[in-house]
């Protein structure tokens, strides 16, 4: 997954890698989508959670105590930034 923000004189990318998951048979794509929920439900079971309701995770979680159950599972994080004036596009070739 990569995350890019672009502000007027700087640009943050953030990239999430996820290993598979070889004793289970799952791809990195597919541990990438369920590991967040499966670390947000660690959390609340540990009352690290304390809010309730329909609310954005930014204001419920602490990115702290997130980022390190991310970690205990293998998934990688590499955050850059650089002048807005050197931006390479994300993508520079679409295969067909």
């Amino acid at each position: 997954h990569i995350v890019e923000v672009a502000g007027a004189d700087s640009v943050v990318r953030a990239r999430s890698v996820t290993p598979p998951h070889a004793r289970w048979g799952l791809g990195g794509g597919i541990v990438s989508t369920a590991t967040p929920a499966a670390a947000a439900v660690r959390l609340l079971a540990r009352g690290s959670i304390t809010r309730r309701g329909a609310l954005p995770p930014e204001s419920c979680l602490d990115p702290d105590e997130m980022f390190a159950e991310l970690d205990l599972r293998g998934v990688r994080f590499e955050v850059t930034s650089f002048a807005a004036e050197s931006r390479e596009p994300l993508v520079a070739k679409v295969m067909r």
